[in-house]
């Protein structure tokens, strides 16, 4: 159902750079005036100086480092912030409604640095990262708001780094899962029950960052101030997350006319299974939803509108993998909310929304990809502002940029602003 399918296998062949490092003072101590000689009592020899010593000269002591000063907030969110970025990745294990089985997740956190240096981070195992320290310290004493992020149908929880470092450097804790099932070393095909499993995925890693227990270095920094994203099927992790309704008779329509698979399409004949996707996956912890390139219009219908927290949905005029007449169009027409915000790049294609453009194996060429789609640079540059944006205003009650969000501060001419209100 989804085609473009990220095929990795080439990845461990890239060296991907990553941003430069933040400069940094380090200026030695002033010495000491040395002290004026006593003066000895006339008629009094001068005492003889002590012998120095034999052996090695003790060591001058090292120049303490000054500490790093944080610029003053809000930083400027056309720009990588001040932070380095932290990464570290674990497994967790949750146990889904109606699975006779646990369901074990592999999750990737990045977190603000001050460190210069580290053992480099290697991208779902595959993937060196120039510039990314796995286990390094972490920067922040106080609660940080929060980035989950749900990757693309057979894709891995680092797809879009450009997006998750970029909120890192800002101070934000962002968080990725692998959907187990529905990653790129996965054949076969999208099992229809990972319609179900993706979104609540993302709950049980919610559910996961704010228990941390008390040794672990990430406690107490995880705040209530959740933003959730996505790509692609991740748009409609996202969509389902922030709490659209499915429509049985839009599933039966789409299933009637060939839109969804006919794998899925027998799974949710079962009334079990229709009365889990109608009691829905709302979780009411998401204050701000992100989708980029969604799927959902043949599942949701007008169940869209019953989102109530604001949306910045992402769309691309060019997308072939998932038309934007049977998902960005009818998804934006359903949302209903005054603060809800549609994105549209005028230029670009389904892959404009992660870094496989940039994986250089092919990915997508006809699709985001190439010389007649809007540049990978400018188009993570637009995602990350808008987004960062998008979230300070809703999330963090930061109104200093809202003319980018309504328009009268240009941030790319190969985009187009949709507002509700």
């Amino acid at each position: 159902m989804f085609r473009g399918s990220l095929v990795l296998t080439a990845l461990a062949l890239l060296a991907l750079s990553a941003c430069g490092d933040d400069p940094s003072g380090a200026d030695a101590a002033p010495a000491e005036p040395e002290a004026a000689p006593e003066a000895t009592p006339e008629g009094e020899p001068e005492a003889e100086p002590e012998a120095e010593p034999e052996g090695e000269p003790e060591p001058e002591p090292e120049p303490e480092a000054e500490a790093e000063v944080l610029p003053p907030e809000p930083w400027d969110p056309t720009q990588p912030g001040f932070y380095g970025v932290g990464y570290r990745a674990e497994e967790i294990s949750y146990a889904p409604p109606g699975q006779d089985e646990p369901r074990t997740l592999r999750v990737v956190t990045w977190y603000p640095t001050l460190d210069k240096e580290g053992e480099k981070a290697v991208y779902g195992g595959i993937l060196p990262r120039d510039g990314v320290f796995e286990g390094a310290s972490v920067a922040i004493d106080a609660p940080a708001p929060v980035l989950v992020f749900s990757h693309g149908s057979t894709s891995f929880a680092e797809q879009s780094f450009f997006m998750t470092e970029f909120f890192t450097s800002h101070g934000w804790i962002v968080v990725a899962m692998d959907h187990t099932g529905n990653l790129f070393r996965d054949r076969g095909g999208v099992p229809p029950e990972i319609f179900a499993l993706r979104p609540l995925d993302v709950t049980a890693v919610i559910d996961h960052i704010t228990t941390l227990p008390d040794d672990d270095p990430l406690a107490d920094l995880i705040s209530d101030k959740i933003a959730l994203s996505g790509h692609s099927f991740g748009g409609y992790t996202t969509l389902a997350v922030s709490g659209a309704s499915f429509r049985v008779d839009a599933v039966d329509l789409a299933c009637d006319t060939g839109q969804l698979s006919e794998s899925f399409c027998g799974y949710f004949q079962d009334e079990a299974t229709i009365g889990l996707f109608t009691e829905g996956f709302l979780d009411p912890r998401v204050g701000v939803s992100i989708p980029q390139a969604p799927f959902g219009g043949s599942v949701f219908g007008q169940g869209v509108a019953d989102i109530d927290i604001p949306v910045l949905l992402f769309t691309a005029a060019g997308d072939i993998t998932l038309l934007p007449e049977q998902d960005g169009e009818p998804i934006w027409a359903g949302l209903d909310g005054q603060d809800d915000l549609r994105v549209d790049f005028t230029t670009g294609g389904h892959f404009t929304f992660s870094n496989a453009c940039g994986f250089g194996i092919g990915i997508g060429v006809d699709d985001g990809c190439g010389p007649t789609f809007i540049s990978p640079e400018r188009a993570f540059h637009a995602v990350n502002t808008y987004s960062m944006v998008f979230a300070r205003r809703h999330l963090l009650g930061d109104m200093s940029h809202q003319d980018i969000l309504d328009g009268t501060t240009e941030v790319d001419g190969d985009v187009l602003l949709h507002h509700k209100r």
